[in-house]
């Protein structure tokens, strides 16, 4: 494990300088500084199978380290190489390993009760990278603020590498005659496939939930700045003037003048101003 990290390490930071250098000079083409990731993995998995020692865990430790200051991302964020890539192989093998869930081991007297299998996973999501990385962001130029760290340390999918040692767990202790190994054999892939399952279930509907959560958000505020207009800015007031004719008034005039009085001119017809405001 120490020689992976080591070699991990080393061969990033060697790698992200070397790039950069070639890059500035012009001396690499954009074909091949974007196929610089994949040909540093295949040069690291070749080296590691060689020495014997843990390919996966150097090729990690090595993204980390060509990536430390997130130059190479942006360098490549709008070509959609890398996006590309990631889709192509995270369909597959999540497509894959929706086939090989051991649905049927749940319901084996040695597994744990599915009250435990759940507080494991959700321990294992909260506890994995959160607190680590949020204590220790100031360290990583590519996390600037502690809602970076947040957001960095909730989003880390479990996935293939999870499977494949448990897989290479299982085959350590067939190899190791104990009392205890054959039952930690029986469940520790079932319970390694529930912590993938409830990582793919939890992380794949938290985007959504942002989202919605943030839509909801510009609603409600531009409801309320509609509503605060509203109310400093009531709608004006609108003043009719008009005038009528009142005919009763004049009826009644009419109707107490007597049959023989000399005609007289009838009176002009009263009229009354009403403001309506």
């Amino acid at each position: 494990i120490i020689l992976s990290i080591v070699i991990g390490t080393v061969a990033g930071y060697v790698a992200r300088k070397a790039l950069q250098y070639a890059e500035t000079a012009g001396w690499v083409d954009k074909e091949s500084f974007l196929s610089s990731s994949i040909t540093l993995t295949l040069l690291l998995v070749g080296i590691c199978t060689i020495l014997g020692t843990d390919d996966i865990l150097c090729c990690f430790v090595a993204g980390n380290s060509f990536t430390w200051d997130d130059w190479f991302r942006i360098e490549v964020e709008d070509t959609g190489l890398q996006e590309t890539l990631n889709g192509l192989l995270s369909m597959s093998f999540f497509m894959y390993f929706g086939t090989i869930i051991p649905w049927s081991s749940y319901t084996s007297a040695n597994m744990l009760d599915p009250w435990r299998i759940v507080v494991t996973v959700i321990l294992v999501m909260l506890l994995r990278r959160l607190p680590a990385l949020m204590a220790s962001y100031k360290l990583i130029p590519a996390v600037r603020t502690w809602q970076d760290a947040l957001f960095a340390g909730w989003f880390g999918p479990i996935g293939v590498s999870a499977v494949f040692y448990s897989i290479e767990t299982i085959k350590q202790l067939d190899e190791h005659e104990d009392s205890n190994g054959g039952r930690v054999a029986e469940i520790v892939y079932p319970i390694v496939c529930a912590i993938v399952f409830g990582s793919v279930l939890v992380h794949g509907v938290t985007i959504p939930l942002i989202l919605m959560g943030k839509r909801v958000k510009t609603t409600i505020s531009l409801s309320a700045i509609n509503m605060r207009s509203q109310l400093s800015n009531p709608p004006p007031r609108y003043t009719f003037r008009g005038s009528f004719v009142n005919r009763d008034t004049q009826d009644d005039e009419k109707s107490s003048i007597h049959n023989d009085s000399p005609t007289e001119p009838e009176p002009p017809a009263r009229r009354q101003t009403i403001v309506i405001e």
